[in-house]
């Protein structure tokens, strides 16, 4: 039987009774991700989300908790949560677990969702059950290889904590997205998809998508435009046009309910700015305990020269860790460019920092930051968790880290470019 479009639907009537009826509450604890999709910058929240350039902090989990409390207090018919970016919650495990324990231990009542890309689900879905996990979206565009290796830069395998690129990254994912499906079904977890239509990409796939999805039951889908990202590879692509929207959800509708997506998401998911910058705040200043700034692409290695970086991971020390130390934050770097200044900025920003790393740094950058008293090191594709050991003192250096070869970087840096 073909399935109908939304306002035709039971999931349909109930998705929206319930938005309308109870209010809803985001969080964001992830900061990092684990794959790149070309259609994304991560500057900005996870455009799975279907709400494109907005920009929220990734919260600690108590500071979340927290902000939670206050908003439930400004909002007593707060029914249900969702866990979202701006990163992806299971490239930061713990985060996302500890934050669900205690919301969970707090407030027994809470419906709780979950929006992923599906890497690295798996081996958590125990955890989901045991916290009553009801909902889990993922990010799903396409299960074609070819097209899939469009999508996406990279895709880490956890396992051998490696980028892959082209047809092994995107069949990792899809493998690991399928297996997930099957896991969740298994255990009447509902899965609701997100799957953003883009122009000559992936839209004459729809239908091939979709009707793999109706073979894995999942319970409905949103289609979405691809609303093109200052930053990402795909920036200079067009925005998905009504048209072809329309179409993408017709032939899916015939094979999966169809959810409309959110127009106006602040009149679902409520939010306060005053409340998120005071924890935002909060957070901060919890790093003044010496932290360690580290320029790095996906969160996992040393991999980013010092003037390419859009922002920097702040790391601190944590007795209570069994590393020593935990994440922060993330902080956002200057914008390129501005010369002396920039770097001036770069030790302002990086104020209550001990030492940065990166995988280059030029001439000037370092000696500012070294007059800031701010300590500088140049560790090339080195994992993040040692390079923290070593700046820690828990390890002495690598060989293979202070690589300088290649970086006279006067003024702008690298070749020009500032590192």
């Amino acid at each position: 039987m073909e399935a109908t479009m939304k306002c035709e639907t039971e999931i349909e009537q109930t998705t929206l009774q319930t938005a309308l009826s109870c209010r809803a509450i985001s969080l964001s604890v992830a900061p990092l991700c684990n794959l790149q999709c070309n259609f994304c910058h991560h500057q900005c929240d996870c455009a799975n989300e279907g709400i494109a350039g907005k920009v929220s902090p990734a919260l600690q989990p108590t500071l979340a908790l927290d902000y939670l409390g206050e908003m439930i207090q400004l909002h007593p018919d707060i029914s249900e949560l969702r866990i979202s970016g701006p990163g992806e919650p299971f490239a930061n495990p713990e985060e996302t677990l500890e934050t669900l324990r205690m919301v969970r231990a707090k407030y027994p009542q809470l419906k709780i969702s979950i929006i992923t890309n599906g890497l690295d689900l798996v081996p958590h879905i125990p955890a989901l059950i045991r916290l009553s996990v009801r909902k889990v979206t993922i990010a799903i565009h396409t299960f074609d290889p070819h097209i899939g290796a469009k999508l996406y830069a990279w895709v880490r395998d956890r396992k051998t904590n490696t980028p892959l690129i082209g047809l092994r990254g995107a069949g990792l994912l899809i493998q690991q997205q399928q297996e997930a499906i099957h896991l969740l079904k298994e255990k009447d977890i509902a899965i609701e998809v997100n799957t953003i239509v883009m122009t000559g990409i992936n839209d004459a796939h729809i239908p091939a998508l979709t009707q793999q999805l109706r073979g894995l039951s999942i319970d409905a889908m949103t289609c979405l435009p691809l609303i093109p990202q200052k930053g990402a590879h795909f920036e200079e692509m067009e925005e998905t046009d009504a048209s072809t929207l329309i179409t993408a959800r017709q032939h899916a509708g015939a094979f999966v309910s169809q959810l409309e997506p959110l127009t106006n998401p602040a009149n679902i998911f409520l939010e306060s700015d005053a409340l998120l910058e005071k924890y935002s705040d909060q957070s901060a200043a919890a790093t003044s305990r010496m932290c360690i700034a580290i320029a790095s692409i996906d969160g996992l290695g040393i991999n980013q020269n010092l003037g390419h970086a859009p922002r920097f991971l702040l790391f601190a020390p944590e007795p209570d860790s069994p590393s020593g130390y935990a994440f922060q934050e993330v902080r956002p770097a200057p914008p390129v460019g501005g010369g002396m200044q920039r770097w001036e900025q770069l030790a302002e920003i990086l104020g209550d920092c001990r030492a940065v790393i990166a995988s280059a740094i030029g001439e000037e950058p370092r000696n500012v930051l070294t007059r800031k008293n701010i300590r500088v090191y140049e560790m090339d594709e080195v994992p993040v968790h040692l390079a923290l050991k070593t700046v820690f003192g828990a390890e002495a250096v690598p060989r293979r880290k202070n690589k300088r070869e290649g970086c006279s970087g006067k003024g702008g840096g690298c070749g020009g470019s500032g590192c």
